[in-house]
């Protein structure tokens, strides 16, 4: 027997279909984040907010969310892009905090700089 893998539309049908529990769970996530940090009122507005300007900005679309150490690598090279741009942190300086090559760190600013240049957020 031949293993057919679903069709796009399928795909789309489904996470609609499981999207009501997903939001569940991303509100959740969100707010338990911030419960420490704020009041408990405050991290479930908060957490309402940012989970909704997720949806606006990518509903619709299915993306990928890196976990672990992909998700590590890819706070840690923002990170790097913003203290480049708004504080001008020198190549030497950010290389030296993040125990990377200067080499490195030149390449995850232009990486960066592609990125936002496509008008992802900063």
């Amino acid at each position: 027997m031949k293993n057919v893998a679903p069709s796009e539309n399928e795909l789309q049908k489904d996470a609609r279909h499981q999207w009501p529990s997903a939001l569940v769970d991303l509100l959740d996530v969100a707010a338990q984040s911030l419960k420490g940090q704020m009041p408990e009122e405050q991290a479930e507005r908060v957490s309402a907010t940012v989970i909704a300007a997720i949806a606006n900005y990518h509903g619709g679309r299915m993306f990928y969310l890196p976990k672990g150490q992909g998700l590590d690598r890819a706070l840690r090279n923002r990170a790097i892009y913003r203290a480049y741009k708004h504080t001008r942190e020198s190549i030497i300086e950010l290389a030296e905090q993040h125990r990377l090559s200067e080499q490195t760190v030149y390449k995850i600013i232009e990486e960066q700089r592609a990125l936002h240049k496509k008008g992802l957020p900063t």
